[in-house]
């Protein structure tokens, strides 16, 4: 029952340690990948430490949903142990080398999506006024299904065209 708030408080303790102990590096830590997961975890132990300190008969508040989604952001405390998994570190290191590349093959698949959406949209709102696709972004969504090849079938082209 005391680790329910006192790993919390550790948690805040911790990060502002961090944060203000090496206020020459500030920024950098702050906006690092542990420094935004730090933040992330400090955050969602806000709510534990309010309903332990302040709401601690308040029993609505322990089933709000709010509560139970910042509670899954403590989870991230376990991401931080993967600056110790050396394969980790090989994985971050390859894809820094190509993210240039990663970038330009997104960048292409999502132009890929926009033009087949946007002739699908209108291949299907001209040839057929009761069409499933009354936007860009929903022909966007049939084309982004189709070339990954999931096929969710929730949307169906129903014109010749656009078949």
């Amino acid at each position: 029952r005391i680790s329910k708030w006192l790993h919390p408080l550790f948690f805040f303790f911790e990060y502002f340690l961090r944060v203000f102990v090496n206020r020459k590096r500030f920024f950098s830590y702050i906006t690092s990948f542990l420094g935004v997961i730090d933040m992330l975890v400090c955050v969602a132990a806000v709510p534990t430490l309010y309903q332990h300190f302040i709401a601690q008969k308040n029993y609505s508040f322990q089933r709000s949903h709010t509560f139970h989604v910042l509670s899954c952001f403590r989870m991230l405390r376990v991401l931080k142990l993967l600056q110790f998994v050396r394969e980790y570190q090989a994985l971050t290191m390859a894809l820094r080398q190509e993210l240039r590349m990663i970038v330009v093959f997104l960048f292409a698949v999502f132009t890929v999506v926009l033009i087949l959406g946007t002739c699908l949209y209108a291949a299907e709102k001209y040839g057929n006024p009761d069409s499933p696709f009354d936007s860009i972004p929903a022909g966007m969504w049939w084309a982004a299904v189709t070339i990954t090849t999931v096929g969710y079938g929730d949307l169906v082209p129903q014109t010749w065209l656009g078949k």
